[in-house]
């Protein structure tokens, strides 16, 4: 069955049971059933939201990027239709916090195979190779029980001559550029399609969406992220 995210996300899109039903496949009733679900769950994290909102917090001094010096990496799945069927799929992204340059692909898989393969292909774009990247404490980059990067993440830093950072638990705040960029690109790209013939086609109309919001005007930034990229 098609996920229950797609399923609210085409149901925000449309405001139809019987449109996203027919789009899905399957029948309006489950559509109707996961949809008010998720929706009562929605009011439960309002509720959730204002308690944290309303209670003692803390303050994060918003700091300027400095050009060249830094990138972000995370790793997230997204639900897609590849030739007729529903699944998941892996979608790297990095960002560069100074020009908010952004780049993503699309795996079937979510080894370290993949993972090393992403950053060759961000470094082929962007020509060049950021002092360092910050990644979360991913079972593929960091062992957690150790306290260490794995010794096979840290040959590819080495390779390459980039300092791998990682952020310290539950603060993904250290990584907040990133945190909002694998969200924008998943809802600027695959909320607007999410149904192709293979993941070839996936992966073109991937580019082609990232070469539209990397041409386009960012917040707090005086250049679009690529003429910010040929600066850094």
């Amino acid at each position: 069955m098609a996920d229950i995210s797609r399923i609210v996300d085409l149901y925000d899109l449309y405001k139809s049971y019987r449109r996203v039903a027919r789009e899905l496949k399957i029948s309006r009733n489950t559509v109707k059933k996961y949809v008010l679900k998720v929706k009562d769950s929605s009011v439960k994290n309002e509720v959730a939201r204002w308690k944290r909102t309303n209670a003692p917090r803390e303050v994060f001094i918003l700091q300027e990027p400095r050009v060249g010096q830094r990138a972000e990496f995370d790793w997230r799945e997204v639900t897609l239709s590849i030739g007729g069927t529903w699944q998941k799929l892996n979608l790297a992204v990095f960002v560069l916090p100074f020009s908010l340059y952004r780049f993503a692909r699309l795996y079937h898989r979510s080894i370290h195979l993949e993972v090393v393969q992403a950053h060759i292909e961000f470094f082929h774009e962007v020509g060049s190779v950021p002092e360092s990247i910050f990644y979360d404490r991913m079972a593929k980059v960091y062992d957690s029980q150790k306290g260490q990067f794995n010794d096979k993440f840290l040959e590819l830093s080495m390779h390459f001559g980039f300092h791998p950072c990682v952020c310290n638990p539950a603060s993904p705040n250290e990584k907040g550029t990133d945190e909002e960029s694998v969200g924008y690109v998943r809802r600027a790209t695959f909320g607007e399609r999410s149904m192709f013939a293979s993941l070839r086609e996936a992966t073109q109309w991937l580019k082609i969406r990232l070469g539209e919001i990397n041409t386009h005007p960012v917040y707090r930034r005086s250049k679009v992220p690529v003429q910010g990229l040929d600066q850094e």
